[in-house]
């Protein structure tokens, strides 16, 4: 239901289930702008797999996720899969013209991981995940990484000190041959605080996908093979 989908939390987030839905591509029109909306003030790469073969970038150009961002990755190396403007309108393009809304219509899409970094204990002083969906033995896909050099594009792009990963998502699109892993980012200041702009957080949202066509090899390979 319509109404039910689009709920926000009384801190004005969205909740995990609506992502869950959003990036299933299955969702209404008004959830759809929650969540579209939850990244307008952050960055959004869309990338293919492929994006992990190019050339690699000096040593100054890395980055780990969570540390302080520099200067920009190689100019323009990630450039090209920027997306970001994210618009309820381009949403439902995508997902006509890419067939993944059908297939989680029919039932042929598989949730692998959906899942949400909680705020630290004040007990215990460290963080944990809150899964809503996740299939340990499907294990996450090494070729859907994002690399530091990724996390250090989206943080430069805003000017952030560094940013933090907070949800994770991963789908297999069986009618099209595509698994597809979408990874929400926070900014962080220089005191390690959420960067908020407008009411809400600097949500950066990076998509990695692998396929279409590609049954075969949708299933990452044991490891040692």
């Amino acid at each position: 239901r319509e109404g039910f989908s689009s709920r926000l939390t009384a801190e004005g987030m969205v909740l995990l289930a609506t992502y869950n839905r959003f990036h299933s591509m299955l969702i209404g029109p008004a959830a759809a702008r929650a969540c579209c909306d939850s990244f307008a003030n952050g960055t959004t790469l869309f990338m293919p797999s492929s994006y992990l073969n190019l050339p690699l970038p000096g040593k100054g150009d890395q980055q780990r996720e969570g540390a302080p961002t520099k200067q920009p990755p190689a100019p323009s190396r990630l450039a090209r899969w920027d997306a970001s403007g994210v618009t309820v309108p381009r949403y439902f393009l995508l997902v006509v013209l890419s067939l993944t809304g059908l297939s989680t219509l029919l039932g042929l899409t598989e949730t692998i991981d959906a899942s949400e970094l909680t705020p630290q204990d004040p007990v215990q002083g460290k963080a944990s995940w809150s899964r809503l969906i996740t299939s340990p033995d499907a294990g996450a896909d090494p070729r859907l990484q994002v690399t530091p050099e990724a996390t250090a594009y989206i943080a430069h792009a805003r000017g952030a000190h560094a940013v933090r990963l907070v949800r994770r998502f991963e789908y297999v699109f069986w009618l099209v041959g595509l698994r597809v892993a979408m990874l929400h980012y926070v900014s962080l200041n220089e005191r390690g605080e959420v960067v908020r702009r407008d009411g809400k957080d600097e949500l950066h949202l990076v998509e990695v996908y692998h396929g279409p066509f590609a049954w075969g090899s949708l299933r990452p390979k044991p490891k040692g093979e």
